[in-house]
């Protein structure tokens, strides 16, 4: 049985992927805006790291969303 706080960062991580893919970015592309490697946007994405809020943050920024509205869309995918 998952813990809520798994459900709840696989939820953040399906979001990331899904505002990237919205935003028609591949994972380097996410990743050069992130100045990280692509391996973190695809451990992100798949929900095998957890962030911390300035993670967080910077993913919405360079995803080019309020970070209240991407935790809003982890929100309703938990």
């Amino acid at each position: 049985m998952k813990s809520s706080m798994e459900r709840f960062r696989r939820a953040i991580a399906r979001s990331i992927l899904d505002a990237r893919r919205a935003a028609g970015l591949t994972q380097g592309e996410l990743a050069n805006r992130l100045r990280r490697p692509a391996s973190h946007v695809s451990r992100a994405e798949r929900g095998m790291q957890g962030l911390s809020v300035d993670e967080f943050v910077d993913f919405a920024r360079a995803l080019e969303l309020d970070p209240g509205e991407l935790l809003s869309r982890a929100l309703e995918k938990e």
